[in-house]
């Protein structure tokens, strides 16, 4: 078998295999849920909720562009909004929740910015993300009402992974400051490693310079995050009326935490295992938890559809320059 033809076994294999733990997890859950509640639950939920979630789901795409936007020369934001639609086409359907940025880089890097640049911003991208999700979870967690149900150890885990998250992007930092004097070691001369080396050099480029410019990047995260976090509640409010904004903040965060596993289609079983788990310890039955999750990923499957159409459009494989 040729290389090429083997490759593209192993990522039909893998892709395969994830679509079928997907399902698995979700026939594990399914399995002993009473189906009348199922049905009341996505009856509760009415067409104006789903409209405006559709509609918050493609605001939230656009301050994600206008992340890009900060650091991103030479492309406008409407090139910037296009391709943030088509990669969640590509991250929800195909090989993983990366697959979309490295389809974005890969049409981005055709504009005078060098490779490791985009990367660098797909990396600050979905740091900035991850800290302010994590960070928000932890600070709703404090100052939730239902306090007094949620176990200890959610608390520890959501400190610690913020804490990780912290300290592995500091140590990205540490070594792009660094990045000569690291070129220098006799040990790191192979050719694998100068191209580490080179991308790694995009991440202390001009256009990363700024506190301003950070100080606009982190608070479009932090926006970001809470418009997902809005989503959710209007999507629930019919469901399970009682869980407030602040809950669902957190209960999004510790699903998140799990869904950085690489093993489904989209995250499709693992978060409906997330919130079927974390619901049911505050004393929620898994009927209205697994609805709620397949709405979610309903609103987003709206934005791959939408993604797979831009994709197909001519216009998209144009990049519009400023």
């Amino acid at each position: 078998m040729k290389p090429e033809k083997k490759v593209l076994f192993k990522k039909i294999l893998w892709n395969t295999g994830r679509y079928g733990f997907s399902i698995l997890l979700l026939l594990i859950l399914l399995r002993g849920s009473r189906i009348n509640m199922l049905t009341d639950a996505f009856r509760s939920v009415g067409p104006l909720q789903i409209i405006v979630s559709i509609l918050l789901f493609f605001a939230a795409q656009l301050v994600s562009s206008l992340k890009w936007r900060i650091f991103a020369r030479g492309v406008s934001l409407s090139g910037l909004f296009k391709w943030t639609i088509v990669a969640n086409f590509y991250s929800m359907l195909l090989v993983g929740q990366l697959s979309g940025d490295v389809v974005r880089i890969f049409k981005m890097r055709k504009l005078g910015n060098q490779t490791g640049s985009w990367i660098a911003l797909t990396f600050y991208d979905r740091f900035s993300g991850l800290i302010s999700l994590l960070f928000i979870s932890f600070l709703c967690l404090a100052f939730s009402p239902m306090k007094e149900h949620i176990p200890h150890y959610f608390y520890n885990v959501s400190l610690i992974s913020l804490i990780s998250a912290c300290v592995l992007a500091i140590g990205i930092v540490f070594i792009v400051k660094n990045i000569r004097r690291i070129r220098e070691i006799p040990s790191l001369q192979s050719d694998r490693f100068k191209k580490v080396l080179s991308w790694l050099s995009g991440f202390s480029a001009d256009e990363f310079r700024g506190w301003g410019k950070w100080i606009s990047f982190f608070t479009l995260a932090f926006l970001y995050q809470l418009i997902g976090a809005v989503i959710v509640l209007i999507l629930a409010s019919g469901i399970l009326p009682d869980v407030s904004f602040i809950d669902w903040c957190w209960i999004i965060g510790l699903t998140s935490i799990l869904l950085l596993i690489p093993l489904s289609a989209g995250g499709l079983g693992i978060r409906e295992a997330g919130f079927v788990g974390i619901l049911y310890i505050l004393g929620i039955a898994r009927e209205p938890a697994i609805a709620i999750s397949l709405l979610i990923y309903s609103i987003q499957m709206t934005g791959a559809i939408a993604g797979a159409i831009l994709n197909s459009l001519p216009v998209a494989s144009r990049i519009v320059r400023r």
